[in-house]
Parts: C-alpha cells; structure tokens; sequence
C-alpha cells in the first residue's frame, strides 16, 4: 500500500480569496486619511470654544505685557521682570515668535491664541510621527488620537503659553533621536540637536528631556562601542553622536550660563529662602497628577498605567532597548528630580506636560503588544484576527473612558469666567455721555453698554489723548493692566490712571487687569458719589477672591463713608450717620488684604 493510500487523500485547504484591487485600495486611503482625521478632531476640540473664554488667568496676562513691547529688544528685556519686580525665568522664544504675531491680535482672543493652539494641533502630530518612529503605524495613531482628546493638552493649546511649543520641540527631539538610531543620518542627528535646543530655549523644563535623551543616548553610545569593539559596527557610528551633542551643548551654552546666575527660591521677609519638595514619590500624588491631567476615573488610570508598562516591556523585549530606556526616562526622570528639588511654587501638570503623549504612546504600544501577543496564542488562522480585535476593543474603551472628562474640562472653563461679571456691570451703569477706553492689553468681547461709547484702542495714547477722552466724558471707565510695580511693564494708560487715582476707582480683576471709573469734573458731587457706591455695590454682591472683595469692599466703603460726609457737611445727620454705618460694614465684611 502506498503511503498515499495510508493516509488517505490530501485535505485540501480553502483558498484565499485575494482582496480586489479596488477594496484595497479604498482601505489603504482609509488608513492614509486617519492621521488627517485625528489632526482635524485636535483642531475642532482646542478652536471649539477659543474664541469664547476670557483672556484672563493662567498668566495670559501676563504674556500679554511680556509681548506688548516696542520691539524684540523689548521683549527680550521683560521677560527677565516678573510682573511682581522679580527677576523672571522664562525663556524668550515663544514670546518672540507671539510678539511677531501680536499686531494682528487686535481684541480677538481667537487671534491670539491662534499661535498656541497651531502648537497644539502640530503636537499631534509630532506624537503620531513620534510614536511611528519608536514603535509602529498603529501605536502612533491610537497614542495621537487620545493626545488630542486629552483634557490637559487642550487646556493648554487654549491659552497663551508656552507648553504646547514646548510640547512639540521635545517630541520633536525624540522623532530625530529615534531616526537616527535606526539611520544613522547626519541630517537626522542635527535635526536632534536643533530642536532639542529649540525646546530648551523655550522653557527651561525642557532640561528634563534632554537630560532624559542624553542618558538614553550615552547607553546607546556604550553599546555600539561594545559592538564597534567587537567589529560588529563600523567605528563611524560612534562620531556623528557625539558631534550632535556637542553642537547641542554649544546652541544651549548661553542659556545655561545665563540660567547658572539666576535665582530659583522666592524670599520672604527675612531674605530666607521659601521654597520647598512638591513632588512626593507616592501613589496618591500620582493619582492626583494622572485627574487634573484628564485622566480622571480609577479604571483609566489603572489602564493607561499598566498598557503603558506592557508597552515598555513589549519595547524591551522586541528588539528596542533604546526605545524603551527613553520611554522609562523620559517618564520618570522628571519626577525624580523634583521629588528632591525644592521649589518656590507649588507643582503644577504643566511643568512636565511633554510627560502625557509618551506614556499614552506606550500605553498605545501596550494595546498593540497585548492584540498580537493574544494572536499569538490563541489557535488557527482566525488567532490573529482575534487579537486585532480585541487591541481595538481595548483601543475604544480608552477613548470612550476620555470622554467623560473631556465634557467635565470643558464645563469648568465655561464656569470659571471671572471676566464676564465684570463687563456685565460696565454694561448695565456705562450710559449716555460715558465713554469706555478698552486698552489694547485688554482682549475682550465687543461691549453693549446702556449708551456709553466704547473706544477700543489699537494703540497706546498720550497723555493728552487720554485728558481728551476724560473731557468729553461726563464719566471715563478703563479697562487696562495695571498694579505692576515694574514700570517698564506699566502701559501708559495705567500710568495716566495713577496720576488721577484721587478722582477714579480703581479695582484688581484677578491678576494684572483692572478696571476703573470716574472723572476729574465731577458737576454733582452727590450724584457722582450715588453712581459710584451702585458700580460698586454690584461688584461687591460678587464675591470672587479674597484680594478682589477686599478690594472691591473697601472701595465700597470709602464711597459710602464719603456720602457720609458729603452728607453731614450739607446738615443731614440722618443720612450721614447711615452711610457711616454701611461704610463700617462694609469694612467689617472684607476680608484680610
């Protein structure tokens, strides 16, 4: 008997039915489009509201000043001032390129958060380039896709600020590092170099990352030293490393010596310094990092942490040890220095916020080791299918557990408009005759005021302007930057209102912003005074902060106090004594100063 015949006859296998040209070709535009999909997702979630919400907190204010400067020089010169007197420590690249684009702002606040939020929108897509060069197509594209859904870089793309530029320069760093291990390419190397320099004349935390890429390249130097000892490379691989940091280090020299002569630690009193640990190594602080960052419920942290190491070990194992030393030091690094490096300010996401897209990377990574290992094992051809299958399920509920939060971001931005309160009682009491002076600082929605003209000043005016507006007003309000003991930060409106604080209100709104009203010839003493103590009884029913109702209180009663004795010196006791009592509860009910 033959073996044919013992055996039997051949079990024949279904052939496959290869995919017609034109079904393959529509999947593959499909997947070509999916990075262009996710950049325009970024940009309808940070332009939604960009326009909307106020130009005032997070010190958009403040880089308003920095930038509203005559020239480059200018601004150069600020950003050395805090607006305290302090000296600062920011670095001027950003406010460079926002001081080039600041003469189109005009009051848009769309305008001018356009810059922060095309960094922001461009993030994304570094961290999909990122991600393929250190892991693959489908990492990068599901670690985009939760980077642009995650409520922190939102945040951030919204406001004028430096982090999303420094977002994209040291994701940048890491796209050229990650190139030129595999390449090898000088173009590669300078492309590390030029943006890592980039990203540290941006923000000084930017150290962070190139102390992590430096650490993970050294490593990767030693070992092709080994294999160049070992003639398993050529010894060329070892130079182009090395003059890639050297140029690193010159780009960077003058910032480090100009960063080696600045002082970190506020002082109190005494001239001791105050500053202190503000990162503890503990699960409950990293908790804490992962919600106010967006990642919000238990089971998304858990997720997206362990994914994250699954990733780092998948990295470890597959054949990239490089890449997995980067991930681990590019996550962690900045942690650990903080947690011994005292501060003078409380820790906030934003100082590692370049953290977020690299552990969602891995995590992303993660998803994708977890589908193909479960693939592996399962048995039969429909094994990894199966496991495509569940790396998309697992894909899904990460983007379904980031929605929640997003909502939630979203409402507390809308909630948090200390602005609006504001123009709303300059719109109801500015009336006919009345004129509101908007400063070119002021970046606000367009006024309906109950009759008043509203100036909205595309420069910055004499002296003589300003006397010109206050004498055809029957009552001049200003809206303006003010209470900064830095005079070359002080706009010259403000310099106008400090020479007639006797006759004008002047009251803080957050920050650096302030409005005020009066005027220098005042007709009815009693009825400018009436009109007055209205403006600020409305303010005062509106309690925001402990320095504003201090303000805003005390302000009240100096209004009433001078009714008072407007009052008794025209013989009304009455009404003197009343004002009197309501100017001491006034006083009574602010708060410390």
């Amino acid at each position: 008997m033959s073996r044919q015949q013992a055996v039997g006859p051949p079990v024949r296998r279904p052939e496959r039915i290869p995919a017609r040209p034109e079904a393959r070709a529509s999947f593959r535009a499909i997947v070509r489009a999916l990075p262009l999909a996710i950049l325009l997702l970024s940009a309808a979630l940070i332009w939604y509201d960009l326009g909307d919400r106020e130009v005032l907190g997070r010190d958009e204010n403040v880089t308003i000043v920095h930038v509203d400067q005559p020239g480059l020089g200018a601004v150069l010169d600020t950003i050395g001032i805090k607006f305290t007197g302090q000296p600062g420590n920011m670095q001027p690249l950003y406010f460079l390129l926002q001081h080039l684009a600041w003469p189109l702002v005009g009051h848009s606040a769309f305008v001018l958060r356009f810059l922060p939020s095309a960094f922001g929108i461009l993030a994304v897509a570094v961290t999909y380039k990122m991600g393929a060069a250190l892991f693959n197509r489908p990492a990068a594209l599901l670690g985009a896709l939760l980077t642009a859904m995650l409520p922190l870089h939102i945040r951030y793309a919204q406001i004028v600020r430096p982090y999303p530029m420094l977002v994209v320069l040291s994701l940048a760093s890491a796209y050229f590092l990650a190139r030129a291990w595999r390449t090898g390419r000088a173009g590669h190397w300078a492309g590390f170099a030029v943006t890592a320099a980039l990203a540290y004349y941006t923000h000084y935390n930017a150290l962070f990352v190139l102390a992590a890429e430096g650490l993970a390249a050294a490593a990767a130097w030693l070992a092709t030293l080994v294999a160049v000892a070992r003639r398993r490379q050529e010894p060329r691989h070892l130079v182009l490393p090395v003059v890639a940091f050297v140029l690193l280090i010159a780009l960077c020299l003058p910032a480090v010596l100009h960063l080696g002569g600045m002082s970190w630690a506020s002082l109190n009193a005494d001239g001791e310094a105050t500053g202190r640990v503000t990162v503890e190594l503990t699960k409950p602080f990293f908790r804490g990092f992962l919600f106010r960052s967006g990642i919000m419920s238990g089971w998304l942290q858990a997720l997206v942490a362990g994914l994250a190491v699954v990733g780092l070990v998948a990295s470890a194992l597959g054949g990239r040890p490089r890449v997995a030393l980067l991930g681990a030091l590019w996550i962690t690094l900045p942690f650990l220095v903080l947690s011994v490096a005292p501060s003078p300010r409380p820790f906030e996401e934003r100082y590692v916020i370049f953290v977020l897209p690299m552990l969602l990377l891995l995590a992303s990574q993660g998803v994708v080791a977890a589908g193909r290992g479960l693939g592996r094992l399962l048995p039969g051809r429909h094994g990894p299918l199966v496991g495509r299958a569940a790396a998309a399920g697992l894909a899904a509920v990460l983007v379904l557990l980031l929605l929640r939060p997003l909502q939630v971001s979203y409402a507390y931005t809308r909630s948090a408009d200390r602005l609006e309160e504001v123009l709303a009682i300059v719109e109801k009491h500015a009336g006919p005759g009345e004129i509101v002076l908007v400063s070119p600082r002021f970046v606000v929605r367009p006024l309906e005021t109950a009759g008043a003209a509203v100036v909205y000043l595309d420069h910055h005016p004499a002296p003589a302007e300003v006397d010109a507006y206050e004498g055809e007003a029957r009552r001049l309000w200003i809206l303006c930057t003010s209470f900064m003991p830095p005079v070359e930060l002080q706009e010259p409106l403000d310099g106008w209102l400090q020479a007639h604080l006797d006759h004008f209100v002047r009251l803080p709104i957050k920050t650096v912003n302030a409005v005020a009203f009066g005027t220098l010839h005042a007709e009815d003493a009693e009825a400018h005074l009436r009109a007055q103590v209205a403006v600020l009884e409305d303010l005062a029913a509106n309690p925001v902060s402990a320095h504003e109702d201090w303000a805003r209180l005390n302000a009240l009663a100096d209004a009433y106090q001078a009714l008072g004795d407007l009052y008794r010196d025209g013989d009304q006791a009455d009404l003197a004594a009343e004002f009197w009592g309501k100017a001491e509860s006034a006083r009574a009910a602010a708060p410390g100063p």
